[in-house]
């Protein structure tokens, strides 16, 4: 009689326990929501991230709370977010920087890309661009190309760290022009920024959003575009392809994602409320279309297969700078 009541008891807190749970997801969101964006504060991502988060809250009816944290080539953020808890009230404002070129450059990332993380949608796609001070003698990339020959491996530039997007699409380009440059890493894009705007280095790649400002007030120059297409920011800037490299492209992205076992239900109320805000005509044109990115019309459900497809892709880009890592 006892046991018999004793498993009775057991039932009804099993119960409660699912009752709650259910609940829960059905009331979400009912308290803060925190984005983390891996980088730091003030940079391209950033500048997609915040008004994200602006137009998230008012979908969502709860505060999201920007938070940035930098570091490992934004792996450090990336893994906070896959050790969180899976309910929905922390998400990572991801990149390919941690979630496809750090699994190719770092051994031991404290997380798995396809088993910890649940795909809520790609945000925007950005195209690099090649700046240099807008004192340099440098006017185009074959000019580049002149002066990294020259100077056999001593012309210095900058990128915002080992092993990304910035330094890879780098020394890729060196290699198309047959010579060498000096890597100067930088954690994060604002530092490097400054260094060229300073003269301390010749020129770097980075996405458009965070040297535009500078580009527009003629303190930097932007000399080619890694894009298939000119971009409709800087019209009068050319690809790289077309003065004389043939489908050169250095292409980034950001998207949105969950630590893996975020419930279905939460899953979808998010997906939803972000897909509704980066279709939206104002958030395209002035959010992504402002700082250089196209946005996305990728299906939740093939996030996990692009990301998968990416790291593969990063790994041809890494290999040759993969002495440069250790």
């Amino acid at each position: 009689m006892i046991h018999r009541t004793i498993l009775k008891l057991c039932a009804c807190i099993l119960l409660i326990a699912g009752l709650s749970k259910a609940q829960a997801q059905m009331d979400y969101p009912n308290r803060v929501i925190h984005l983390i964006v891996p980088f730091s504060a003030g940079g391209a991502a950033d500048a997609v991230a915040r008004p994200l988060a602006v137009e998230l809250a008012k979908k969502l009816g709860q505060p999201i709370v920007v938070e940035n944290k930098p570091g490992a080539n934004s792996t450090l953020g990336t893994r906070y977010v896959a050790r969180a808890p899976a309910d929905g009230y922390t998400l990572l404002f991801g990149a390919d920087a941690g979630l496809s070129l750090a699994p190719n450059t770092q051994g031991h990332l404290g997380y798995d890309v396809a088993r910890d993380f649940a795909p809520v949608a790609v945000i925007g796609f950005g195209d690099q661009v090649l700046v240099v001070n807008g004192r340099s003698p440098i006017r185009s990339v074959q000019d580049l190309a002149r002066l990294a020959q020259a100077q056999r491996g001593a012309l210095p530039y900058a990128s915002y760290g080992v092993g990304s997007l910035s330094h890879a699409s780098m020394e890729a380009l060196a290699k198309r022009m047959n010579a060498s440059m000096n890597h100067v890493p930088y954690q994060g894009v604002a530092p490097a920024l400054n260094d060229l705007l300073g003269g301390q280095v010749e020129v770097m790649m980075a996405s458009v959003a965070a040297p535009l400002p500078h580009i527009k007030a003629g303190k930097l120059r932007a000399i080619g575009f890694a894009g298939p297409t000119r971009s409709p920011l800087l019209p009068n800037v050319p690809t790289i392809a077309e003065q004389g490299y043939p489908g050169f492209q250095a292409r980034g992205w950001f998207c949105v994602v969950t630590p893996a076992a975020t419930p279905p239900a939460v899953l979808a109320k998010l997906r939803f409320a972000v897909a509704e805000i980066i279709q939206s005509p104002s958030f395209k044109m002035n959010v992504l279309v402002a700082n250089g990115y196209e946005s996305s019309h990728m299906r939740p459900e093939d996030l996990s297969s692009f990301l998968a497809s990416e790291i593969v892709k990063s790994k041809a880009l890494i290999d040759p700078i993969r002495s440069q890592l250790k």
